[in-house]
């Protein structure tokens, strides 16, 4: 078996070194999979601030409801503490319980 010639050897050298390159530059550290990956995590990120933003918003405005709007602060004591005005009286109802039919 004979040896390369040395431009061939030069030539198969410089095609290895690109091969290594191009390779390097797919699936390296900073390569295009991996920044493809940091784009679509970015993406993710993004889109999770906006939800963040709005919930925030949302949030806000209860908030200022329960600071603020006295029908908002009543509903949710009668719904949530069971409390009732002044005056007012309350009735609980039971459940009659039902006859087994023979």
């Amino acid at each position: 078996m004979r040896p390369f010639p040395p431009r061939r050897r030069l030539l198969l050298l410089l095609v290895l070194a690109v091969c290594l390159f191009l390779v390097y530059s797919a699936a390296g550290e900073r390569g295009f999979i991996r920044l493809r990956e940091m784009v679509e995590q970015r993406d993710g990120l993004r889109s999770r601030v906006l939800d963040l933003q709005e919930n925030n918003v949302r949030l806000a405005e209860h908030i200022s409801l329960l600071r603020d709007d006295q029908a908002t602060i009543e509903y949710l004591a009668r719904t949530e503490l069971g409390m009732v005005r002044e005056g007012e009286t309350v009735f609980i109802l039971k459940e009659r319980p039902e006859k087994n039919s023979k």
